[in-house]
């Protein structure tokens, strides 16, 4: 899943390198011994940067549907993801590709 680095890498092209590293080094030392949520990942990139817009922007990269556009990227393009099939209805198509 390449998701999550796709994430990491707007976020770095939104804020810039220095603050990102910051970022990065304020979530190891204060996860170092504990998991850590989306959540707090998230409150912690809007503290540690001092950009309250880094909330709802990662927010939108993190759990809209479709891909944001990307940061200093005016050409980027994404395309659409086919749904994915529920085991449900995996099993439900017959070997030869007809459904029930």
């Amino acid at each position: 899943y390449t998701g999550a680095a796709l994430v990491l890498y707007a976020l770095w092209e939104l804020i810039g390198a220095e603050k990102f590293s910051r970022i990065e080094l304020a979530f190891l030392r204060e996860f170092k011994n504990q998991s850590a949520s989306t959540e707090d990942f998230i409150d912690l990139a809007v503290a540690v940067s001092g950009n309250a817009s880094v909330r709802p922007f990662l927010e939108d990269w993190v759990y809209d549907m479709a891909t944001p556009p990307m940061p200093n990227h005016p050409d980027w393009v994404v395309d659409p993801v086919p749904p994915t099939l529920t085991a449900t209805q995996r099993a439900s198509i017959r070997r030869d590709g007809s459904a029930h």
